[in-house]
C-alpha cells in the first residue's frame, strides 16, 4: 500500500511540475522552422471587426508580446479545433467558429495585425501565418505521419520590420495547453 501512495504521490507532484514548466518544456523540446508563407487576410466581416474592437483593453501595454497574447486568447475563444476541411479566412471563421491549423493560424494572424494598427504599431511589426514543420528533439516529426494532414503544420510568426526580431506562437497548441510562445529553428 505504501508503494502505491509513493507512486501516487510522485505522479502527481510530476503532473504538476509538467503543467506549471509546460511553456519551458516546449521551449526546450520543440522547434518549428519555417517552410512557406500562407495568404494575409483583412477584416472585411463587420462581425469580426466587433468582436475584435469589443476585447480591446481600456488600458493596454502596447508591447508587441502583449498584443501577439492577446490575439492568441481571442482566437482560442472564438475557435474549437477540427480536422475535417474548414474555411481559412478568418472573415468566414468568425461564424463557423471551428478551423484546423491553417484557420487558427489565419485568424491568429488577421486579428494581431488589427491590434497592431489599433495600437499604431503596425508600421514596425507584422503577423504573418508560416507554414512549417514540428521538430522534436532536433528531428523533424512529419515523415513519421502517413496522413496528408500531417504534412506540416502552420503556425504565426510577428516581425519587427525595424530590427528583425521574431515572436513566434502556435495557436493550436496554445488553445490546448496554453503554450504561448515557440522557438523557430533557423
Amino acid at each position: 500500500m505504501k508503494f502505491f501512495k509513493k507512486l501516487f504521490f510522485g505522479l502527481l507532484v510530476l503532473t504538476i511540475l509538467t503543467f506549471l514548466l509546460r511553456n519551458w518544456l516546449f521551449w526546450q523540446l520543440f522547434s518549428y522552422q519555417a517552410v512557406g508563407n500562407r495568404p494575409t487576410y483583412a477584416v472585411e466581416n463587420p462581425a469580426l471587426r466587433t468582436y475584435i474592437e469589443s476585447e480591446l483593453p481600456e488600458n493596454p501595454a502596447k508591447s508587441p508580446q502583449v498584443i501577439l497574447k492577446k490575439a492568441l486568447r481571442l482566437s482560442a475563444r472564438q475557435l474549437h479545433f477540427t480536422a475535417t476541411r474548414n474555411h481559412n479566412d478568418p472573415n468566414l471563421l468568425i461564424d463557423s467558429h471551428s478551423a484546423h491549423c491553417v484557420g487558427y493560424a489565419a485568424f491568429t494572424t488577421t486579428v494581431c495585425n488589427e491590434l497592431l494598427q489599433h495600437y499604431q504599431l503596425n508600421t514596425e511589426w507584422k503577423a504573418e501565418a508560416q507554414v512549417g514543420q514540428i521538430h522534436f528533439l532536433g528531428i523533424n516529426v512529419h515523415p513519421y505521419f502517413n496522413s496528408a494532414f500531417f504534412k506540416d503544420h502552420d503556425f504565426v510568426v510577428l516581425k519587427s520590420q525595424k530590427t528583425g526580431e521574431e515572436l513566434a506562437v502556435d495557436p493550436t497548441v496554445y488553445d490546448y495547453f496554453r503554450v504561448v510562445f515557440i522557438r523557430l529553428k533557423k
